[in-house]
């Protein structure tokens, strides 16, 4: 899956294992989610303005895959995002198997802040997964936000038993803007698998360069979250 889960940008669901909800066509497949996390972060920053370390975010999606490759769908969180308090992200794009563990992937993502369109963005991203590894880079679109802006991602979850797993990752921008610094994020934890639709985490998130930014959106934080997959 290729939208965004709680703490891993775009897209730790695509390496957890999930349930699948099948369209009546045989050529098709939808898939849902819906979670709660302590704290949404993103790129090892807080997505709130509060410099707390309990700020509860409710987080969804939904997912069309075709059989020919082509996938769209829809990611929102809720946070504090200057007027907004909701983020939107829409994306479209393609992805061709490699064999039995690898996958190629590349695709459109705009985000959308209600009541805050000087922060709506767009990037076009690229992603390669094998086995539990996925690797992305993504470039930012619109000027004035995160215009030539470039990320590069990757995550690894490694299970343990049937319900047991541990999941790291690290990323790293680089903004368009040249007074400002590259920066470093990174993260870990475990993953207990409840049952087939629902996934409890406890991970370890933040960033470098924590003296750049403000109210503390780069500190190091431990965030609970819960996941469910239709």
């Amino acid at each position: 899956m290729h939208v965004r889960a709680p703490l891993f940008v775009i897209p730790l669901a695509s390496v957890l294992v999930a349930s699948s909800l099948y369209a009546t066509s045989a050529h098709a497949e939808y898939t849902f989610e819906l979670g709660a996390v302590s704290l949404y972060k993103d790129r090892g920053e807080d997505q709130d303005e509060k410099d707390t370390n309990f700020r509860p975010a409710l987080q969804g999606a939904w997912q069309y895959q075709h059989s020919s490759g082509v996938f769209m769908g829809n990611w929102f969180s809720t946070g504090k995002f200057g007027s907004a308090s909701l983020q939107l992200d829409t994306l479209a794009g393609y992805g061709i198997d490699i064999g039995d563990n690898a996958r190629l992937e590349a695709g459109y993502n705009h985000s959308i802040y209600p009541h805050e369109g000087s922060l709506n963005s767009n990037e076009i991203f690229a992603s390669f997964g094998y086995k539990n590894l996925t690797l992305e880079v993504f470039r930012g679109l619109r000027s004035g936000v995160n215009n030539k802006d470039m990320y590069y991602n990757f995550d690894y979850v490694h299970p343990i038993d049937a319900r047991w797993s541990l999941g790291a990752g690290m990323g790293y921008e680089h903004f368009g803007d040249s007074d400002e610094k590259s920066k470093i994020d990174y993260r870990a934890g475990v993953f207990y698998q409840l049952n087939n639709v629902s996934t409890v985490s406890l991970f370890l998130a933040g960033a470098n360069r924590k003296h750049a930014v403000e109210n503390g959106i780069r500190d190091n934080r431990v965030i609970l979250g819960f996941n469910l997959d239709f």
